[in-house]
């Protein structure tokens, strides 16, 4: 056994330290600057068990010596023991014990992943860059999996979690991070990983930090089945630097090999990509309507987002006026009779019996609002527009809410002359004058809903005229203080909407606009101010200090009472702290510069 014997600072070389040539190589000690640390075989490192290793160091020397290989220009690549040379390096110490040994790349491979590997309970993230180098160096999964003796499973998991992004690793080495959820985080694609860390993980070295308990579902929600995707996804052309889902990394589809509980499903983690491809192809639908029709305008209905971007996009959809669905009259198209509708299958033995007195009454209703539609088509009286879907174009013909309803199709079972025909003819049934009598109340009851519609209408065209008039000769009334509570409801988001039900409108019916109308007139001032600041804080952009909703957060923060102030020392303070570590690393790199001087 070979006994090493620690020299006096004296007896050490200022660049190297020889031993006779040991079996397992050559012992040196190597000037720290000489020592190479390959990037492509780094894995994380804890920067916490660094300092603690840095402080053992300085008082018992690096008792195991690293191993390292020559280079062609003299210096020495880092082959084992990057903890020891980065810990050493925060010590001060000059000289490392090295073994130096001729390897080649394969020997290399070897001895960093029995390193890796072979100590008692190994990172997850360490395994994961170990298995990524050996893919690296040209080993087939099979021979991973024998060189592991693990099953394929775990081999494909540490290698989806080797694509966890950089920014993740030190939250991860920490425990402040998951091995499960770092998986879920690894599916996702790069950019999205950025912005769920900004977002959620910016802090995670602050010691109270927590890992919000909705951020998986908020990772889910960043997942679409590709069953339900409105697009084809084995088409190559429609995003071509994306390609066809079929094949991508990011659809779980291409793991049923691996894990056959995912052979059946197809699930994309590229949320950036999908909503490309979604978009796409709306486009590529609304050119093809444009292509076969000829619309006068858009409807819509909803704020879905492939139809906002198409709205804003594209050239045609900008040159076409734009109506919200419920805006606008959509009479429905007469519907033809279907002869089975008159079959009585209860007359009795044999053939079913056919009502052909019926189905012609029928027919010629059908006929007669057949005629009335197209005429109203030809007239201009209906236009013609393309009904943006969420996932489909089609046409469909409107009336402005502006223009007095004077289309009447519809299909009634009775009609005034199918009734008159039968008590001339003496065939009329208690039924059918019952039915009559029906058709009447219904026609009078859409008739007053008609008179408040146009009374509403006359009043809307009315009131909007009064707002050319000057703004001086307006007067706020109470009536517009409860419209306002009113618009401010109306603007919170379905999830906000949930939490004003619960605090303020608990056990009202809503839908009733009375009802509605009179709770918005009694809120109390604390009732006011939740509902203002619940809708300012669920603002898109409230949470950036350069977005105008983020002004108006922080002066409304501010009129509350908020301490402010103590929320700002304590980013002051770590402003601060960062500042002081930029300072001394710019200071240290402008010291090496001047050595090159």
């Amino acid at each position: 056994m070979t006994t090493l014997v620690k020299k006096s600072k004296k007896q050490r070389n200022p660049n190297t330290v020889t031993n006779p040539e040991l079996p397992q190589g050559l012992y040196e000690r190597i000037a720290a600057d000489k020592i190479l640390i390959n990037t492509n075989y780094r894995g994380p490192v804890d920067d916490k068990d660094l300092k603690e290793l840095a402080e053992d160091i300085k008082i018992r020397d690096i008792i195991s010596p690293v191993t390292v290989r020559p280079t062609s220009s003299g210096n020495f690549e880092l082959v084992a023991g990057e903890r020891r040379v980065r810990a050493a390096a925060i010590a001060g110490i000059a000289l490392i014990p090295c073994m130096v040994k001729k390897l080649t790349d394969d020997e290399v491979l070897e001895i960093q992943l029995s390193e890796n590997l072979n100590r008692e309970n190994p990172h997850p993230l360490k395994e994961a860059f170990a298995i990524l180098q050996m893919q690296q160096r040209g080993k087939s999964f099979e021979e991973i999996c024998a060189r592991m003796a693990k099953s394929k499973s775990f081999v494909y998991q540490r290698l989806r979690l080797a694509q966890l992004d950089a920014c993740f690793h030190g939250a991860f080495i920490a425990n402040k991070l998951t091995t499960a959820l770092a998986l879920k985080l690894a599916e996702l694609s790069p950019d999205t990983q950025q912005q769920l860390y900004e977002e959620y993980f910016d802090a995670w070295d602050d010691e109270d930090f927590e890992t919000d308990d909705y951020l998986e579902t908020v990772i889910e929600n960043l997942r679409f089945d590709l069953h339900k995707a409105t697009f084809s996804i084995r088409s190559k052309s429609l995003v071509r630097e994306a390609g066809a889902c079929t094949n991508c990394r990011y659809n779980s589809a291409t793991l049923g090999s691996l894990f056959p509980e995912l052979a059946k499903t197809a699930v994309c983690s590229h949320p950036a990509c999908f909503q490309q491809k979604s978009v796409a192809h709306y486009h590529n639908l609304f050119n093809k309507a444009l292509e076969k029709e000829q619309p006068q305008a858009l409807i819509t209905v909803g704020n879905i987002e492939p139809v906002e971007y198409l709205l804003e996009n594209h050239e045609a959809a900008k040159t076409l006026p734009v109506y919200r669905y419920y805006d606008v009259n959509i009479p429905e198209e007469p519907e033809q009779p279907v002869p089975e509708d008159y079959e009585d299958d209860d007359a009795g033995e044999g053939e079913p019996q056919f009502d052909q007195t019926g189905f012609d009454l029928a027919m010629a209703e059908y006929k007669e609002e057949l005629e009335i539609f197209a005429s109203a088509q030809q007239s201009g009286e209906l236009k013609k527009a393309l009904y943006l879907k969420r996932d489909e174009i089609k046409i469909i013909w409107f009336t402005e809410r502006s223009q007095q309803q004077s289309l009447q199709i519809h299909q009634p079972k009775v009609t005034a002359k199918a009734v008159q025909e039968a008590i001339k003819s003496g065939v009329a049934t208690a039924g059918l004058l019952q039915g009559e009598i029906s058709r009447i109340l219904d026609r009078e009851k859409r008739a007053l809903e008609l008179d408040k519609e146009k009374v509403q209408l006359k009043m809307h065209e009315t009131f909007k005229a009064s707002l050319d008039n000057p703004i001086s000769d307006i007067t706020l009334t109470q009536a517009d203080l409860i419209a306002q509570r009113y618009l401010v409801y109306e603007s919170l988001d379905w999830s906000a909407r949930q939490k004003a039900d619960k605090m303020i409108f608990n056990g009202i019916d809503r839908m009733n606009h009375q009802t509605l109308y009179y709770k918005l007139a009694e809120l109390t001032e604390a009732e006011q101010a939740y509902l203002i600041r619940l809708a300012i804080a669920e603002k898109s952009g409230s949470q950036y200090p350069q977005q105008p909703a983020g002004a108006v957060l922080y002066k409304t923060a501010e009129g509350m009472g908020m301490d402010i102030t103590a929320i700002e020392q304590v980013q002051a303070a770590k402003a601060a702290e960062r500042k002081e570590k930029m300072d001394a690393r710019i200071e240290e790199l402008e010291t090496k510069i001047k050595t090159f001087e």
